[in-house]
């Protein structure tokens, strides 16, 4: 059995490299968010769990019951690389998971309504995974995997033979939220490396994040004040308005400082009064698009792009995917998606290397058309492409965090709109909610309430595709710069530079930033008003890097000090030259938000075959 699991964790190590990977610190009230697929702090650890002798164990926090179990039946046939079978203990509890089992073992679950049914079926192995509720006597009966409600007696530890034991079970009630999380229990592995047991868990702490149903930076904030704290203040009714956003009025940096304590004061007003409706919110996005005469256009949000897309993901099975976007690969290729397909699954320009623009071009005709605009903001909508083509469904999506909210990020969010009949437009989204609900990835309304946010035609988007335009047609290549790459008609938020010892330029960069007092900060993000510049690993077994330069919005001059900046930097003709000009300079590390393994799985892959 040890040479199983250590087969499996050797399998399933170089899969995990297919993913993104981060490590990120935020600071909390009274402690620190350490965000990381290794371990979650807020500020004491969130996942540690003890294991009785001779058992390891892990845990995974997510932020419902549905987004837990739909980890754990996505992260276990990801692992065991074959479609999942399940088989259900007569428990109404599972009930609700129904829709869940449906999308991620379709034709392979069933109840089991008597008890020598359901020990037949344990003794004999008729599945991957035995969902049994609090009867811990079946769980003895086999050697496979099986989901427990709460913990097992000591007895049952030296009786159990099964590879795998999995609690699901409530954790502390967050503001607005009601995680739930898996603990995974395996025998201690004699073998050198990640264990069956800690590979799961690593794998589940990624599938969690493309889930959309991580524990989420602003509910650990809100939940996290410290012993002794004042009472949350009452709440009012939503305002009549809102702060009003400052103007440019010539200097840059005093802009952005006012920028800064506007964003502050929408967030106090904000969290002290009542969230408008979610409807309201959603008829915003009614704004963003057309849908042709007789069809029908609905919109809807979620809590993040990401819970979006893997919400359409599980009700749209079979899709053909051109998108490059690194979390949203990893997605598809967890939920292993059959080869028939009738979903077309788009960018309109693609995350890779050279912001591939999409062509409009479909090889087959799709009965569904799913379009990701997040990085063109309004430049291709669905009214412009169901011109050329006309599937029974057309769906577009993106993240309303980024360039939605004036590059402020007061609220992760995703939108979907939804184009069709209206028959069809109307099953679509009930399946839709279905899942929202069940997945617990319903948006934060709160925070989307002041009446700037969702608004199309505020201009901050456009402003910053411009700028990004404007430094791509002025940034030559030579010295340490290779190319340039940034699409011309449909734009991006970044520009894309293929250049030497990156690790270098950021440094340079950085340092001299600060001495200029640019605000050109290192951030992995774009959008914003300001302007960033970042390296990163988006898939870590290729190891290779995209370095991106994201204008911000600002109208200020900063933007021909960044042009200025690069090109000095970019002009060295080699690594001595830069490191002469700059000297004690020491390579930077790549964004920690994306490319940073656990250190466990470093020492694990460093001595993997």
């Amino acid at each position: 059995m040890d040479l199983q699991r250590h087969a499996r964790a050797l399998a399933a190590s170089r899969r995990l490299l297919r993913s993104p990977l981060y490590a990120q610190k935020k600071p909390l009230p009274g402690g620190q968010a350490l965000y990381t697929y290794e371990r979650s702090l807020w500020p004491q650890p969130l996942e540690q769990v003890e294991a009785p002798a001779g058992w390891e164990a892990e845990k995974v926090v997510c932020s419902s019951r549905g987004g837990a179990f739909a980890t754990l039946l996505t992260s276990l046939r990801d692992l065991l690389e074959r479609p999942l079978s399940v088989r259900c203990w007569d428990n109404p509890g599972y009930v609700e998971l129904e829709a869940l089992l449906e999308c991620l073992a379709p034709g392979r679950w069933s109840w089991a309504w008597r008890r020598e049914t359901m020990a037949a079926s344990l003794r004999h192995r008729r599945a991957e995974l035995f969902l049994l509720g609090a009867d811990q006597q079946l769980a003895l009966l086999t050697t496979g995997a099986v989901v427990l409600d709460r913990l097992p007696d000591q007895d049952f530890w030296e009786q159990y033979q099964g590879w795998l034991l999995i609690l699901v079970q409530p954790e502390a009630p967050l503001v607005g939220c009601q995680p739930y999380s898996l603990s995974l229990y395996g025998r201690v592995s004699q073998q050198p490396g990640l264990s069956s047991t800690a590979m799961a868990a690593e794998l589940a702490r990624r599938v969690r994040s493309v889930l959309g149903v991580s524990l989420s930076y602003t509910r650990l904030w809100e939940s996290c004040a410290p012993a002794g704290a004042a009472a949350a203040s009452p709440i009012l009714p939503p305002p009549r308005a809102w702060p009003p956003p400052p103007g440019y009025q010539g200097e840059e940096a005093a802009y952005l400082k006012e920028l800064a304590k506007w964003r502050l004061r929408t967030l106090a007003r904000a969290d002290r009064s009542r969230p408008l409706p979610l409807p309201e919110l959603e008829k915003r996005l009614l704004a963003y698009d057309q849908a042709p005469d007789g069809w029908e256009l609905q919109p809807m949000l979620f809590s993040s792009a990401m819970a979006a897309l893997s919400a359409l993901s599980l009700l749209m099975p079979r899709v053909q995917s051109q998108a490059a976007y690194f979390e949203t690969q990893f997605l598809r290729q967890v939920l292993r998606q059959e080869e028939a397909c009738d979903v077309a699954w788009f960018e309109s320009v693609r995350y890779d290397w050279e912001l591939t623009p999409w062509d409009l071009k479909i090889q087959n005709r799709p009965a569904v058309l799913v379009l990701d605009t997040t990085l063109t903001g309004q430049r291709l909508r669905l009214g412009q492409v169901l011109q050329q083509h006309r599937p029974q469904l057309a769906v577009r999506v993106f993240s309303a965090l980024k360039l939605d909210q004036r590059g402020q990020e007061l609220e992760n969010c995703g939108a979907v709109l939804l184009a069709g009949p209206p028959e069809i437009v109307g099953a679509v989204r009930q399946g839709l909610e279905r899942l929202r609900s069940l997945l617990g990835t319903l948006p934060g309304c709160a925070r989307l309430s002041p009446d700037w946010i969702l608004r199309p035609n505020d201009g901050h988007a456009e402003a910053v595709l411009q700028n990004n335009a404007w430094l791509a047609a002025r940034l030559r290549p030579g010295g340490l710069l290779q190319r340039v790459v940034h699409p011309r008609t449909l734009g991006a938020p970044f520009v894309v530079l293929h250049c030497q010892h990156p690790h270098y330029i950021a440094a340079a960069l950085e340092r001299e930033s600060r001495r200029r007092a640019l605000p050109f900060a290192r951030g992995a993000s774009f959008g914003f008003v300001a302007h960033r510049h970042e390296y990163v690993i988006p898939v870590l077994r290729d190891q290779r890097i995209l370095y991106k330069v994201a204008m911000g919005s600002s109208p200020g001059p900063s933007r021909q000090g960044v042009l200025e900046l690069l090109q000095e930097v970019f002009a060295h003709s080699d690594l001595n030259a830069l490191r002469r000009s700059f000297p004690g300079l020491r390579p930077a590390p790549p964004a920690r938000d994306w490319s940073a393994p656990s250190q466990r799985m470093l020492d694990f892959l460093a001595g993997s075959p």
